[in-house]
């Protein structure tokens, strides 16, 4: 089943664009009253702003793939360390047997940790691209105030 997330993503896009086509045309009106100045401040502002709307398209489109990318890939890499740690209690349970040695535990255990560690990695990597998405659909975020004092009370 497909997710209705970049339909979603693509529709909440249209506003600011429908928007700030708007504003380019309201801007252009203002400035009627020179024939000349205005053919070429229009042109001017919409080109800048068709620029603009196809990076940020851009943007948006780069980091859904980057996601999608990254979690098909974070898939892989989770079945990998759940394969690897049954092989390291397997390798552990010969060992308590006395069917294998030691080396046979520690060479597993070094397998899943260097499958572990790049599953942390991709791990932050989705994180920073799901960031990256954020900031190219013009997010942002404001580090939280700490409450202002009563007034009369100082701190």
């Amino acid at each position: 089943m497909k997710r209705p997330l970049p339909i979603l993503l693509a529709l909440l896009m249209l506003v600011p664009v429908l928007g700030g086509c708007q504003k380019v045309r309201a801007r252009a009106e203002m400035k009627k009253g020179n024939e000349m100045y205005h053919d070429e401040a229009y042109r001017e502002a919409l080109a800048q702003y068709q620029k603009a709307a196809l990076s940020g398209y851009r943007e948006v489109a780069d980091s859904l793939v980057t996601i999608q990318k990254l979690a098909e890939r974070r898939t892989e890499i989770e079945t990998g360390v759940e394969a690897l740690r049954d092989a390291v209690q397997l390798s552990r349970a010969r060992y308590d047997t006395g069917l294998s040695s030691y080396l046979e535990v520690l060479i597993a255990d070094q397998q899943l940790f260097s499958q572990e560690i790049q599953l942390a990695q991709v791990r932050g990597s989705q994180l920073r691209a799901v960031t990256q998405l954020y900031r190219a659909l013009g997010g942002g975020w404001q580090p939280e105030q700490p409450a202002a004092p009563p007034p009369g009370q100082v701190k």
